[in-house]
């Protein structure tokens, strides 16, 4: 009568101290294991890497301030580079960089500094990439950095009045703000690298 119980019994503890037995402590250990594991490739890569991509970034006015001094300074390394390319330096002064008269479409010199802030425009979208590397704020600096341009133009030679300069600043901060948008999407849809374990 009392043989199966003890039967039952005895196979309950044959059972439990087998080897190939796991308590549920350690399955849900032996879970989290692989869970850890399995995300180790991902906590792998650069805590910055990981914010330029994913998440909202912490506002650092000091890095914020350094990238409008970077982007201001590269614009008119761009430009004087496209005017020493284009117009000549012995037709270049310092003054030329502030001076709206000097852009106009009525005479040769006047269509190239034209070019000449198209050119630089251009070159400004990858200062922005290599800069600020985000595409959302490509159009903030873009546009700070050619309202610091004009509050120079206005300080050294006034308030420009002349059409064809106000036309060329706006395309010169379309073009570099789209441009500068393409690359930084450009290099932010790149393929994650991620040291997978194989």
């Amino acid at each position: 009568f009392f043989f199966p119980r003890k039967a039952f019994n005895l196979f309950q503890i044959h059972s439990f101290s087998h080897p190939s037995y796991s308590s549920p402590h350690q399955s849900r250990d032996r879970c989290y294991r692989a869970e850890r594991s399995m995300s180790e490739p991902q906590r792998s890569l650069p805590a910055s890497r990981m914010r330029s991509f994913f998440g909202k970034e912490s506002f650092d006015p000091l890095l914020t301030v350094g990238q409008m001094i970077t982007t201001q300074c590269l614009f008119y390394l761009s430009l004087a580079l496209m005017l020493e390319v284009l117009v000549g330096s012995e037709k270049i002064t310092t003054k030329s960089f502030f001076d709206a008269s000097r852009v106009t479409t009525s005479t040769t010199e006047g269509r190239w500094f034209v070019a000449a802030f198209v050119g630089a425009s251009l070159l400004m979208a990858l200062a922005l990439c290599a800069v600020v590397g985000r595409a959302k704020k490509c159009l903030d600096f873009a546009v700070t950095a050619h309202v610091a341009h004009f509050v120079s133009c206005c300080f050294v030679a006034g308030v420009p009045r002349q059409l064809a300069w106000w036309v060329t600043c706006g395309m010169s901060v379309s073009l570099s703000a789209i441009a500068g948008e393409y690359l930084c999407a450009a290099r932010e849809m790149r393929d994650i690298p991620t040291n997978n374990r194989s």
